[in-house]
């Protein structure tokens, strides 16, 4: 008896997709994102409360179409939510020596995902409700925007005079 085969090549398998999240809910202040036109690349916000007075958000747009970066986009989550939370949910944690960390830890992990360098902006803050400040980071990517009593400001690029660092947390008092 003969038997034909055929086979065919198989569509690769996708990787985990990232999952958005709702933002929480804040007590004295707001937190939003919005995307203009399909979201067809790799844009993608993400934001969670890490301890009872802080809340992690951060934007990240990693270059190319997201069938071929969503691997790289759900490492990122993984690495921005597991380390977010491990660096910033300890009370006496500092926010900006973790928000350092966090950015030096979402870039090796890119890296490693896309097997090399790999453009990817993104923008990372923790709100401290109790203080009122946002100490953030943001490594390439459109200024986010922050609106008070004060009027609408920026929070724009930040950067490290340290080997060390490529990006180096700022801070705003809101």
């Amino acid at each position: 008896m003969i038997s034909l085969l055929t086979f065919r090549k198989k569509k690769p398998a996708l990787a985990i997709e990232p999952v958005p999240s709702a933002f929480p809910v804040l007590r004295e202040a707001e937190i939003a994102a919005a995307f203009a036109g399909q979201r067809t690349a790799g844009d993608f916000y993400d934001s969670f409360r890490v301890s009872p007075s802080r809340v992690l958000f951060g934007l990240l747009d990693v270059a190319g179409r997201r069938a071929q970066n969503q691997g790289i986009l759900a490492k990122a989550q993984k690495v921005f939510r597991e380390v977010g939370s491990q660096l910033l949910a300890p009370e006496e944690a500092n926010e900006t020596d973790a928000m350092t960390e966090l950015c030096l830890r979402m870039n090796r992990a890119i890296m490693e995902a896309a097997g090399g360098v790999h453009s990817s902006p993104a923008f990372a803050g923790c709100y401290n409700e109790d203080l009122g400040i946002v100490c953030y980071f943001n490594s390439g990517h459109t200024p986010a925007l922050v609106r008070d009593g004060e009027g609408v400001s920026e929070l724009g690029a930040t950067v490290s005079t340290s080997a060390r660092n490529s990006a180096w947390p700022g801070w705003k008092r809101l």
